[in-house]
């Protein structure tokens, strides 16, 4: 008998605006944020960052994961419109 369990399947979310955005729900409030980052279901694995044309957002997200926050989630991606 084989080991093999198949596929697995995982939720990527590629348009999340951090509180530096332009356009964030936010209102800068970077605990808020985090903590609905954190509190994603366990499929979600993947986030594409999409602030536009700024990069400081994405930066303090992968600040704040080397700190060990985003537990949850393996891979952001900086997504530039």
């Amino acid at each position: 008998m084989s080991s093999y369990k198949g596929s697995s399947w995982f939720k990527w979310d590629l348009h999340v605006h951090t509180p530096d955005s332009l356009v964030s729900e936010y209102g800068g409030d970077w605990d808020k944020f985090i903590t609905n980052i954190e509190s994603l279901p366990p499929e979600f694995k993947v986030i594409g960052i999409n602030d536009y044309i700024f990069i400081d957002g994405y930066r303090r997200v992968l600040e704040e994961k080397a700190k060990g926050r985003f537990p949850n989630i393996e891979i952001f991606y900086l997504l530039l419109s």
